[in-house]
């Protein structure tokens, strides 16, 4: 698109396609990382690891000595094991916001462009400018969310 636009105008936009080829292989990347979050993911998991913490915490007896001692070491287990899978899910919520929101910027961009094109060249280079630089943003977050799903699914087991 860029290379589109007249010769003047597309020295203003250097930046810009760069900025958006470098947003748009890190959004591929994420999606998928999160594809295979979903895949991996087990909805019913919380429910299940809930009631098994539940039945360990009511099946507690401090006179069976063994048996609690057992008892408390996989009711600590579980418990990280919740601790984890809520942690996921957490992550998994704020990759998925930001690939949206790098979905939104590279429509805005492409919107921009278009603008350009058209002939709102003052004000679009500004926006243009602006754009390209919340795409390197954008780019650095998702960068972040990409490696915290790859460290999620080795500390998992790589089981995602």
């Amino acid at each position: 698109m860029v290379d589109s636009l007249p010769k003047s105008d597309r020295s203003l936009v250097t930046q810009v396609a760069p900025s958006a080829e470098g947003l748009f292989r890190r959004v591929q990347a994420l999606a998928a990382s999160l594809v295979e979050l979903d895949r991996g993911a087990a909805p019913e998991a919380a429910e299940q690891l809930e009631a098994q913490i539940s039945q360990l915490e009511a099946q507690a007896n401090p006179l069976e000595r063994t048996a609690s001692e057992d008892r408390v070491r996989r009711l600590a287990l579980l418990k990280r094991q919740r601790r984890a899978l809520i942690d996921a899910t957490r992550r998994r919520d704020e990759a998925s916001a930001k690939l949206e929101s790098c979905a939104l910027a590279l429509g805005t961009m492409r919107l921009d462009l278009l603008r350009l094109r058209t002939g709102g060249m003052a004000r679009s280079v500004d926006q243009i400018t602006l754009l390209t630089e919340r795409a390197k943003s954008l780019a650095d977050d998702v960068d972040a969310a990409v490696y915290a799903a790859d460290e999620i699914g080795k500390l998992t087991g790589g089981k995602r």
